[in-house]
């Protein structure tokens, strides 16, 4: 099946915002850094927490598509 990786990143994206991830966090991790206030000042404090949020629900896509 052909695929593109702009495709892929994008599912990735759709999947991470509806397995619970804020899109400020999603647009970070897709390399694209927002210029809010609240991203600068607030956002940066538990990047640990977000870090093991973000592999759980990584292992979880890899387990859906392992059939």
């Amino acid at each position: 099946m052909p695929l593109r990786f702009k495709e892929l990143r994008s599912f990735q994206n759709s999947y991470l915002r509806k397995n619970g991830l804020i899109s400020e966090l999603v647009d970070i991790l897709a390399g694209r850094v927002p210029k809010s206030v609240f991203t600068r000042h607030y956002l940066g404090q538990d990047m640990k927490v977000f870090g093991t949020t973000v592999l759980e629900i990584t292992e979880s896509l890899e387990k859906t598509l392992l059939f």
